[in-house]
Formats: structure tokens, C-alpha cells, sequence
């Protein structure tokens, strides 16, 4: 019973309500002002999306450049890391062979020096010896 109470007040709240006095019978229906409204709501939209697009690939291809720049930036940084730990590795091979009285032939800048093995150097001489 109460569903058909409440299913009648449906049907006539959704019935048609007549027109205020003065109104043509075509009154509160859709319009071709309501048309052209919607057209313009569609080309505006469009428009803002088209724009956001090309923004956005803006700005994706920056943050590609700029994570490849820093990549490089990365490698470069731990090549030189690299090297330094090399000459530092070969700047200590090379004080351990000046040491023994050899000379590194890996390492040019002692290998090209006119320090001779087994020269005189100071603290090699027991006449230097306190």
C-alpha cells in the first residue's frame, strides 16, 4: 500500500506542470539559444584540452632533457671518480716501486722521470745515517 502512496506522488510530481499564465505552451523547453550554448561549452572545452595537451608534452620532454642531462652529468662524475681512484691507486703503486727501487713502466709520469733504480736517494746512503 505504501509503495503505491509513494509511486502515485512520483507521477505527479513528475507530471508536467502547466505553464505560469502568460506563457506559450512551449514554455521551459529546450531552446536553440540552449543549443548554441552547449556548442560553445564543447568548442571551449576542446580547445582547453588541445592546449593542456601540448603542455603536458611540454613539459615531459623537459623533464626527459633534463633526466638525460643529469645522467651524463652522473657518468661523468663517477668517470672521474674513476680516474682518481686509478691515479691514486697508481701514485701508490708507484711509491711502493720508487720504495723497492723499481720503476713502474705503467705509470708514464714515473716511467719518463730520470730518477734511476737503486740512485741515490736520501736515507739510502749509511754514510746519511746519524
Amino acid at each position: 500500500m505504501k509503495l503505491l502512496d509513494g509511486l502515485r506522488a512520483a507521477a505527479v510530481l513528475a507530471a508536467p506542470a502547466e505553464p505560469p499564465p502568460g506563457k506559450g505552451p512551449e514554455w521551459g523547453k529546450a531552446a536553440p539559444i540552449g543549443l548554441l550554448v552547449i556548442l560553445l561549452l564543447c568548442v571551449a572545452m576542446w580547445l582547453l584540452f588541445r592546449n593542456m595537451s601540448k603542455h603536458l608534452r611540454k613539459v615531459r620532454e623537459a623533464a626527459a632533457a633534463e633526466e638525460l642531462a643529469a645522467a651524463e652529468e652522473l657518468a661523468v662524475a663517477e668517470a672521474e671518480r674513476a680516474a682518481a681512484a686509478k691515479m691514486a691507486a697508481a701514485g701508490r703503486g708507484a711509491a711502493t716501486s720508487r720504495a723497492s727501487g723499481e720503476i713502474s713502466s705503467t705509470d708514464p709520469a714515473i716511467a719518463d722521470s730520470s730518477v734511476e733504480p737503486n740512485s741515490e736517494r736520501s736515507g739510502d746512503d749509511p754514510d746519511d745515517r746519524p
